[in-house]
């Protein structure tokens, strides 16, 4: 062995070891193909960086029993896991930010160029970028092979093919990495020395190390590091070090990207040319079982800490930004909620003062990971401020249109102003914005008119509280408990009826198949929990079930129920709101599915919404029930809200209320004869939607279904004469989604 003391990491184990060739024979053979199941060298760095990574969120625990239990690490487990980027993702990413800053550029100025991942796991990305330059620097040397011998030759077949030593210089060169997880490090740095000996024989090697004498692996100590991205030693500063054990400073693992264990060369001359890849997506709450120290450093840090319980990859978007030189690029994926979310309104003002978006891909809907429900987008940033961006709005395959997004429809595709502070960004096509300036013309919002907005009643144990009703009866009912596994019998008087989401459909009378335990006195101003005595005295089958229940319902919230009140709610909330009229809507739903109670005895469960008005609005609740179900919502709803899998629209209270409402005087005759219509048309609907899913013969259904859709027109034409939108601006309306 040669002796490596001009590396800064020499390698001095290997000069020390003695170990005689047969076993070591033994050892290499079994490591090949016949003898292991695995040809290893027909198999891409891609995809052995894909079985690594499958372990890096892993540790292996040694139970007090003496066994070995693998088990994800506590932030990984909170996060859902470990998903590794689709190969076309990562491409699109590299091919947006190195491609573009390749143009027009030589070898020689390529070398120059610093790609950065600061969360780069098993190198995914990194590789990615890595196989993009081998390309485009084989390109280039190609069109002037004379001139560039030392840096490529001819193969098999006339092929022209990179000298190992160019690879191993186009690596240090431009790539560079940092991950928290030493695994992570080391697995990166494997995955990269693959993709260097990808193509190489054992001759090809031997002749090169012949000719330049060095080893054939180049050192990566240099470019990819391990430290925490988002935390620099600073941390440490004025704090008594004898507090930290090695144990903490190694979990902290703090990164000075200025200082010589970090990337000073680099940051020095100004930064990263481009920084690419996919943060880590955990609440920060759920780090706080392994980076208990982690909230009180980022809100200090991170002008995307300034609110709420924020998601750790909008501290990555900051820190990114920051790192990139005055040309530099930015390419992420990531989840699109901080797009609106309320904790995303600190990186939102930070990108827009920096007038930084250059591009967003919008995945909507649609799933890149296969193995987890993440709705995500691709974000690209410029360190120039920038007017315009582009957005795009996948509607398809992420992977097919992607490969075609210059062919997509103008509709799906468009330039946008950067936006401005202090907004939540729903970036929609500037035809549909002209449609929602004009809504949001209207005076009224929908927070105006209702006296509230509330979720149904958690009962934090449905299983015990919700029973199906098997029989109704005036004074006693034959319920089945999904807690027991067989049907009671409990007194009326004990229960309320109870709708679950399903249970509410648009312009439907809703029929409660459930009852939900009530144990709550509400003839008093302010709702009160009934005494063990009176439900004793007046609903003795009642209490009995509670007692078959008594050790489930006292431990919950970790046994804070224990005592007296083991049967009341955990949440009583909003339980006297209920008597009243009230519109209903499940919260997760395709089309506006609004129903209404006129009789103020339906109860309903966390995922249901209801709407209260106020009464000197002196507007019929039927009246806002048919604006509300109308299609002008939807598209509202569409453009603003939060797209689910499966084109589902989530209604909550955050996307409602901003919905504007026109501002209807009935002193006025023709708006007094407006909502009067509406009125009447809304009777109709909810009497043919009865006598349509009562109907037992086909040609009765197909009768009412036709009324019910002719109805529905003529609900939107009058909400659009309501709002007075345009022929032009209906169509709009008509034709979204």
């Amino acid at each position: 062995f040669k002796s490596e003391n001009d590396r800064d990491n020499p390698d001095t184990l290997s000069l020390k070891l003695s170990i005689d060739d047969k076993p070591l024979k033994d050892i290499i053979k079994q490591l090949y193909y016949p003898e292991s199941p695995y040809v290893f060298s027909q198999i891409p760095a891609e995809i052995l960086g894909q079985v690594y990574e499958k372990f890096l969120g892993k540790v292996i625990r040694l139970t007090p029993g003496h066994q070995a239990k693998v088990e994800f690490k506590p932030e990984v487990r909170k996060a859902g896991g470990v998903y590794y980027t689709p190969k076309y993702i990562v491409d699109y990413i590299v091919e947006n930010t190195v491609g573009e800053l390749l143009k027009k550029k030589t070898p020689v100025q390529a070398k120059k160029l610093r790609i950065l991942d600061p969360a780069c796991g098993s190198g995914s990305f990194l590789l990615g970028a890595y196989q993009y330059l081998l390309d485009w620097y084989l390109e280039q040397y190609k069109k002037e092979s004379g001139k560039h011998k030392k840096q490529i030759y001819k193969g098999a077949g006339d092929e022209w093919f990179l000298k190992s030593k160019e690879k191993k210089e186009i690596l240090v060169s431009n790539i560079y990495g940092v991950d928290i997880d030493r695994q992570a490090v080391e697995v990166s740095k494997l995955s990269l020395l693959l993709k260097v000996l990808e193509g190489e024989s054992n001759e090809t090697l031997e002749s090169q190390q012949r000719l330049f004498h060095e080893r054939a692996l180049p050192d990566l100590s240099h470019n990819i590091k391990c430290g925490n991205s988002l935390v620099g030693t600073d941390f440490f500063h004025e704090k008594n070090l004898d507090m930290f054990a090695r144990d903490d400073m190694e979990s902290i693992n703090a990164f000075d990207w200025d200082s010589k264990a970090g990337f000073a060369e680099i940051m020095q001359a100004g930064g990263f040319d481009a920084v690419i890849g996919n943060p880590p997506y955990a609440r920060i709450q759920s780090l706080q079982e392994s980076q208990p120290w982690a909230i009180e450093v980022y809100r200090k840090n991170y002008q995307a800490a300034c609110v709420g319980n924020f998601d750790i990859y909008v501290l990555f978007i900051e820190r990114a930004f920051l790192l990139l030189n005055p040309n530099g690029r930015l390419g992420f994926i990531e989840p699109h909620k901080f797009l609106q979310a309320d904790f995303g309104v600190g990186i939102r003002n930070f990108l827009a003062k920096h007038m930084a978006l250059a591009k967003i891909v919008h995945f909507g809907a649609e799933q890149v990971f296969s193995e987890a429900t993440t709705y995500t987008c691709l974000l690209f940033l410029g360190k120039k401020k920038l007017a315009n961006f582009t957005f795009a709005n996948i509607q398809g395959t992420p992977e097919e249109t992607l490969s075609g997004l210059a062919s997509v429809s103008r509709d799906n595709i468009f330039s946008l102003k950067q936006p401005l502070v202090e907004t939540k960004w729903n970036f929609v096509h500037p035809d549909k914005q002209r449609v929602l300036d004009k809504l949001y013309k209207q005076p009224e919002r929908l927070s105006n008119v209702v006296r509230k907005i509330f979720q149904g009643i958690a009962t934090s144990a449905d299983k015990i509280y919700v029973l199906e009703v098997q029989n109704w009866g005036k004074k006693m009912l034959t319920c089945y408990s999904k807690s027991l596994e067989r049907e009671i019998e409990i007194e009326a008087g004990l229960v309320k009826p109870f709708l679950m989401g399903k249970d509410v459909k648009r312009y439907r009378r809703p029929q409660p198949k459930n009852v939900v335990i009530f144990p709550y006195d509400l003839s008093k101003e302010t709702p009160e929990l009934m005494s063990q005595k009176y439900i004793k005295t007046n609903f003795p089958r009642g209490w009995d079930y509670l007692l078959e229940n008594k050790s489930e319902l006292s431990e919950r919230e970790s046994g804070r129920m224990y005592g007296n009140a083991f049967y009341a709610y955990i949440y009583p909330k909003n339980l006297s709101e209920f008597t009243a009229v009230k519109v209903m809507m499940p919260d997760i739903a395709q089309c506006p599915q609004m129903s209404i109670d006129m009789s103020g005895t339906l109860y309903h469960t966390t995922t249901v919404y209801s709407f209260i008005f106020k009464r000197e609005i002196r507007l019929k609740p039927k009246y806002f029930l048919g604006v509300l179900n109308s299609k002008l919502l939807w598209f509202f709803i569409y453009n603003t809200g939060n797209i689910l899998r499966g084109g589902f629209i989530r209604f909550k209270t955050e996307y409602l209320k901003p919905f504007p409402i026109p501002k209807l005087d009935l002193s006025n005759s023709k708006q007094k004869s407006q909502h009067d219509r509406m009125v009447q048309l809304v009777d109709q609907m909810l009497d043919t939607q009865k006598k349509l899913h009562a109907s037992e013969s086909e040609q009765d259904k197909k009768h009412y279904q036709q009324k019910v859709d002719i109805l529905d027109k003529q609900i939107d034409t009058l909400v659009y004469e309501l709002y007075e939108l345009t022929p032009a601006e209906i169509k709009i309306v008509e034709e979204a989604r």
